[in-house]
């Protein structure tokens, strides 16, 4: 009976150990199973990651040449023209913006023909005005009119009180094809700052 125990004690006490480590053993590899698997995922993902980040890398890469080479490219092309040059150049040189002193110059030894052109109102004229002045009101109705009989041929000193009136004038007379206007900068107030004569006849 002892020895029938002990034999089943000892036939249980082994296979009960040969279970618990077969239980540890497959336990052990459904751990290890997964600590691949985790490990295999978080490598493909860090692939991924190097993968975009590379391509992000190739495509800066890839555009930064492509600007490089725009830009050699387009060194030897001829540079865009500024946007109305074509009309400075087409328009007359001789209308040019004065000071004072150069316009008083110009009066003092006048080229043939040379007009003084006031385009101020009648009662400014009166006040003072530049001698050997001619008027012609900026504010007329007919002023445009007016000013196309004139002779666009001949030099011109142009002013009006402050040189606003006197710089539509020129941009007028430069559209009717004068070829010499010196517009006064600063009009008749800057030529009376300059210690310049005026006089009422």
């Amino acid at each position: 009976m002892e020895r029938w125990r002990l034999k089943r004690t000892g036939n249980i006490a082994p296979h009960g150990v040969t279970r618990s480590r077969h239980f540890r053993r497959s336990r052990c590899c459904g751990i290890a199973a997964g600590t691949v698997r985790h490990v295999a995922m978080a490598e493909r993902s860090s692939n991924r990651t190097l993968w975009r980040m590379h391509g992000s890398r190739r495509f800066t890469i890839v555009f930064g040449i492509a600007l490089a080479i725009a830009a050699c490219g387009g060194s030897d092309a001829a540079p865009a023209e500024p946007v109305g040059s074509a009309s400075v150049v087409s328009s007359p040189a001789g209308i040019v913006l004065v000071s004072p002193a150069d316009a008083a110059s110009t009066i003092a030894a006048p080229l043939d023909d040379l007009v003084i052109l006031d385009v101020r109102t009648p009662e400014e004229f009166a006040e003072g005005h530049i001698d050997g002045a001619v008027m012609i009101d900026f504010y007329r109705a007919d002023f445009a009119d007016e000013l196309a009989k004139l002779d666009p041929d001949v030099p011109y000193v142009l002013y009006c009180r402050s040189g606003n009136r006197s710089g539509q004038t020129a941009a007028m007379m430069d559209q009717l094809g004068f070829e010499s206007v010196q517009d006064v900068d600063g009009g008749i107030l800057a030529w009376q700052q300059a210690g310049l004569p005026l006089t009422t006849d």
